[in-house]
């Protein structure tokens, strides 16, 4: 069936487990057997179905429109977008959430069911705010050449690329152009805040656990694609936000674990800095004893609504 199957062979070969999904259904968990020489199949035999779960059962949840975003030197970038209600003969312009991560080879596009963040794109739908996810060249991974496209120029090529979704959605009549937000955690926070610096066609982002400026990141994945800070001194200067920080367009909220391990705080922190030297206004917030990802559930539980006041207040005030 069309959408996202993970299976797991058993050891002697037999079984397979079948794991299904698709991005408005969190699917089944089935149990399958292999035909071969020495088992006898029966054939159209329905497989063993382990667990069955129904997430919504009053109101099921809307089927996301996949499709590709072709952008000005026609790279086809990777799109999910999940719409709000929208009578016929509507004339109402919706908001609408960008969602990125950006990273090199490391898509967030797909047909798989998404789990919370599923849940909270319908949300957000219910609520006339649409969600449109996208992966750029890099993080699509189709290609060395398109990941490799950003070497020596971390930020460049991937801003490039979301700001292709920007002007997608402005071509759609029924989006607000003046009610668009972008929201990321890790490199998507980098990227939340690059695109932010770098345009106005931004009324708000919400960046977590962002890099701010490479030389704060570790060497092993910074130096791969960005090269020896002394051998690239231009391509590490101008991907740097920190000297960006007095371009900040559009409201922001900024969010960082106290004890991430992966992305430094420093890196939020020197963002912080530099915004107020800048006398930029933003919103912040720390959650003490966090690492990389909040997992701790009345901390997350206050991240989900502290992210979703903002951005109903930004998109819809």
């Amino acid at each position: 069936d069309p959408g996202w199957h993970q299976t797991d062979v058993s050891p002697d070969g037999r079984w397979f487990t079948n794991r299904f999904s698709t991005p408005s259904d969190p699917g089944i968990l089935k149990v399958e057997r292999i035909a071969t020489q020495t088992i006898e199949e029966t054939p159209n035999s329905k497989p063993t179905i382990i667990a069955k779960t129904k997430l919504l059962t009053e109101k099921p949840l809307r089927q996301p429109k996949m499709f590709s975003i072709t952008t000005g030197d026609g790279t086809k970038l990777p799109a999910l977008l999940v719409k709000p209600d929208l009578p016929t003969d509507s004339t109402t312009k919706h908001p609408v959430v960008i969602e990125v991560y950006g990273g090199p080879e490391n898509p967030v596009v797909s047909s798989r069911f998404g789990g919370r963040r599923t849940l909270y794109r319908e949300l957000l739908a219910r609520q006339g705010i649409a969600t449109l996810v996208v992966d750029n060249r890099s993080s699509a991974g189709n290609s060395n050449l398109a990941t490799w496209s950003i070497h020596r120029q971390m930020g460049e090529v991937e801003f490039q690329d979301v700001m292709s979704a920007v002007d997608w959605l402005k071509s759609e009549d029924w989006v607000d152009p003046d009610r668009l937000a972008i929201r990321g955690w890790s490199f998507g926070g980098f990227l939340t805040l690059y695109s932010m610096t770098r345009s106005d066609a931004f009324a708000a982002g919400v960046a977590g656990g962002s890099v701010t400026d490479w030389h704060e990141y570790d060497s092993f994945y910074t130096e791969r694609y960005m090269g020896l800070p002394s051998d690239n001194v231009d391509g590490y200067a101008k991907t740097s936000l920190i000297t960006e920080a007095k371009n900040l367009k559009g409201r922001l909220l900024m969010i960082h674990g106290e004890v991430d391990d992966n992305v430094h705080p420093a890196n939020t922190l020197r963002m912080a800095a530099a915004l107020q030297k800048a006398g930029k206004p933003f919103q912040m917030m720390i959650y003490p004893g966090a690492a990389h990802s909040v997992t701790q559930p009345k901390q997350n539980w206050h991240l989900a609504q502290m992210r979703h006041r903002f951005l109903l207040d930004a998109l819809t005030q």
